[in-house]
């Protein structure tokens, strides 16, 4: 699957984000690998593979997929720059509420310290 990368990706961005999620889950995981050197990396270089199109779309799929949600409505993009706009989600309870790791955890703590501020400017 030449996508299997971008699915990687998405889901260790998603498991890094604090429970429950909302329904801006697909702009949250994008902010997270903006602003995640490590995950940005991939990501650039999957663009480059695939094309933006490709993994931000089925970036976009997968994350709708693993959260159990149906989308909503499509809306531009508020704190992430990868992505244009993206699909609100209805909530759904089938994705399970597992513990993260401990360098999950970590990375949960990073990417909230990172998005915050940005949020907070980005809503002035």
């Amino acid at each position: 699957m030449k996508t299997a990368g971008v699915k990687k990706l998405v889901l260790e961005a998603l498991d890094s984000l604090p429970q429950p999620h909302t329904e801006d889950v697909i702009d949250e995981v994008f902010c997270a690998i903006e602003h995640h050197a490590p995950w940005r990396a991939q990501y650039d270089e999957l663009c480059n593979e695939l094309g933006q199109t490709v993994v931000n779309t089925w970036g976009g799929f997968y994350i709708s997929s693993a959260e159990g949600g149906q989308s909503v409505r499509q809306v531009p993009a508020v704190k992430s720059r990868l992505v244009q706009s993206y699909s609100k989600l209805a909530p759904s309870h089938r994705r399970s509420q597992r513990k993260p790791s401990e360098g999950n955890a970590r990375q949960q703590t990073l990417v909230a310290e990172i998005c915050a501020p940005l949020n907070q400017w980005r809503r002035k």
